[in-house]
């Protein structure tokens, strides 16, 4: 008879997706005064690993103005799909708009609820996958302010508490990329 050939089993290099602490929350921009450059509230994700990591479907939870609900962005593609991507040891810019402070966003997420306009007093942002919580933070401006639910539950750790009485808010790990799970 005559032979069909030989059938092969491709490998496909497949993207892992991060788990928690894998990708976390880097820097967020809540409140700035305006200026130029243009100053747009950001979030900054960093990726932990030394490989790219899939993050397709990531979810943004975030408190906006005075609400007392959480508002959501959900970043492009489907989980695993392999659409939206942090590389190695990289970043990932989360803007409410194109840019900000002269860098080009990675994501505009100005069409979400509220304009992506993170509140600057007292409020927290976590990332999801999955619904697997991969990092989150929760602040607010002083010892006084009452951090309402459910953003008190957002971060990890103790609250973090600015510690001046300025309206900028660039919240900032110490040293960069460091995650010791306390806000």
């Amino acid at each position: 008879g005559q032979g069909m050939g030989t059938i092969q089993n491709d490998d496909v290099a497949v993207i892992p997706t991060p788990t928690a602490g894998q990708v976390i929350i880097n820097e967020a921009l809540v409140s700035f005064a305006a200026g130029t450059p243009t100053r747009n509230d950001f979030v900054e994700l960093y990726n932990t690993t030394g490989q790219t990591l899939d993050i397709s479907g990531l979810v943004i939870s975030y408190r906006t103005g005075s609400n007392t609900t959480a508002s959501t962005v959900t970043l492009p593609g489907t989980v695993g799909s392999g659409t939206t991507l942090i590389s190695a040891n990289g970043y990932f810019l989360i803007v409410a708009g194109t840019d900000t402070f002269g860098v080009t966003a990675d994501f505009n997420a100005s069409g979400g609820p509220g304009g992506f306009d993170l509140t600057g007093n007292a409020g927290g942002i976590k990332i999801e996958l999955n619904a697997v919580k991969l990092d989150g933070l929760s602040y607010k401006d002083q010892p006084a302010t009452t951090l309402n639910a459910p953003f008190d539950t957002f971060g990890e750790g103790t609250v973090f508490v600015a510690n001046s009485a300025s309206a900028n808010r660039d919240i900032i790990r110490s040293p960069n990329a460091t995650d010791t799970n306390n806000n």
